[in-house]
């Protein structure tokens, strides 16, 4: 915002405790200069190029967040809550797994999202092994809280491509074992190869 700018006969929500409502606000060359009544902001103001009758309306200061992710948050919703706590352990990720293949059919993806492997007893990410004992027939993807790392059971392995010969892609890693086989782990944009094995969300997901 620029130029000069006085808001009154209004409702605004000053996001401060001391004096959390206002009538009036007056802004010169882009900057809150007061907050008050009518009567303060005028006066600090005096002549102003553009003025605003509020009428009674709700004004509140604008919001600038550089790093959310609101579409995630909402999906999030229909996903299994890992978060630790009050999950304690691998165990508990896993019991919630297993009443999830339960509620849904053969060859539904389960996703969840939360765990945090420093917060756990095991103090160890899940890996394919601890899922597949549960899931045998559901891909299952895991997404730490942080939402660059996940794990994933072989089934979900298997239908995102990832298997022995499966380079890591750029900027991203595919955790292996002594042997070379794929863990379960994916970090960064290793994660994208089972996000879009997924696929986007429908109406009925």
């Amino acid at each position: 915002m620029t130029g000069d700018l006085l808001l009154y006969n209004g409702k605004i929500l000053t996001m401060d405790n001391a004096n959390p409502e206002v009538s009036a606000v007056a802004i010169r060359a882009g900057r809150v200069v007061a907050v008050g009544t009518d009567a303060r902001a005028r006066a600090e103001m005096g002549q102003v190029a553009q003025a605003i009758d509020l009428r009674g309306r709700t004004a509140t200061p604008g919001f600038i967040d550089a790093h959310a992710h609101p579409m995630s948050v909402g999906a999030a919703l229909a996903d299994l809550d890992l978060s630790t706590p009050p999950n304690h352990a691998i165990t508990d990720l896993v019991a919630l797994v297993a009443r999830e293949t339960k509620q849904l059919s053969k060859g539904k993806w389960i996703v969840g999202r939360g765990y945090d492997q420093a917060r756990l007893a095991d103090n160890r990410h899940p890996t394919c092994h601890d899922l597949d004992a549960v899931a045998p027939d559901h891909p299952v993807l895991l997404i730490r809280v942080c939402h660059h790392i996940a794990v994933a059971n072989s089934r979900a392995l298997a239908l995102a491509g990832i298997n022995p010969d499966t380079p890591n892609p750029p900027g991203g890693l595919i955790d292996r074992d002594e042997h070379g086989a794929a863990t379960g782990v994916v970090r960064e944009s290793a994660h994208q190869l089972l996000r879009d094995a997924i696929g986007a969300p429908t109406e009925q997901s």
